[in-house]
């Protein structure tokens, strides 16, 4: 019983491991955010005070994030000429 325990564990990470390494990053900063959307932070900012883009979550006072899927959606919505 203990070898099959471990044996599960051991499968249960290794799937966790393969699923952080083939998913994307469900939060977004603004350095990477930038390079995704091929806006200046400035840009960004601009554009989410006036309901143009994403709007931004605050984690913490320093650490602000984008959801990667809501960015996705705006590139796709962007692209279909929405």
């Amino acid at each position: 019983k203990r070898q099959i325990r471990i044996i599960a564990l051991c499968s249960t990470l290794l799937h966790r491991i393969a699923m952080k390494s083939t998913h994307k990053s469900r939060h977004v900063r603004i350095k990477e955010l930038q390079h995704i959307v091929g806006l200046s932070p400035s840009s960004i900012w601009r554009k989410a005070k006036d309901g143009t883009f994403v709007a931004p979550i605050k984690l913490s006072t320093r650490i602000t994030v984008w959801k990667r899927a809501d960015v996705d959606q705006w590139l796709a919505d962007r692209e279909a000429g929405q």
